[in-house]
């Protein structure tokens, strides 16, 4: 997790505690382990968001409207929508 934070610093400029994340999952694909991981921050924090170097842009929209997104990475999309799933009663 110690990376993942280091890399959020990195590339969006926030410093995020290893407390706020909540949830997090190890995803395999062709012999290579990702995680995904999901922190709960106050709304406030965007003003914050600073691009590095890799950053071209960024957009802030609601978690139910990126998976429904035509332009979405679809990887992403199952792991946020396992997230959420993993939220419902």
């Amino acid at each position: 997790m110690q990376c993942a934070l280091r890399e959020t610093r990195e590339e969006v400029g926030l410093s995020v505690h290893e407390t706020a994340v909540c949830w997090g999952r190890l995803y395999q694909h062709k012999g290579h382990a990702f995680w995904f991981f999901v922190a709960h921050l106050p709304e406030e924090v965007a003003s914050e968001i600073r691009l590095g170097d890799e950053g071209q842009r960024y957009e802030l929209i609601a978690p139910h409207d990126y998976l429904t997104r035509h332009k979405a990475i679809p990887q992403f999309q199952q792991r946020l929508a396992d997230y959420l799933a993993s939220q419902s009663p």
